[in-house]
């Protein structure tokens, strides 16, 4: 999110996934991308069948790892 553009969680991402090093691409996303419902959505349309039910307990609980969802659709 944009309200963690200058964190000390991003330097430590950053510095773990040697960004710098390799050249990666970090973008910030909006914080109204960061839907649960939509990150549902997401995974309902494109899981795959064999997949569905597992992925939907594995972020049934878990609210930001649905968000997270719903920030890479919008990519």
């Amino acid at each position: 999110m944009k309200s963690a553009a200058d964190s000390k969680l991003l330097s430590v991402i950053r510095e773990s996934l040697e960004v710098d090093k390799y050249g990666t691409l970090m973008t910030d996303t909006d914080r109204r991308y960061w839907s649960d419902s939509t990150g549902h959505e997401y995974v309902q349309q494109l899981a795959f069948p064999d997949d569905l039910e597992s992925l939907k307990v594995a972020i049934g609980g878990n609210y930001f790892a649905a968000c997270c969802f719903a920030a890479v659709g919008v990519m």
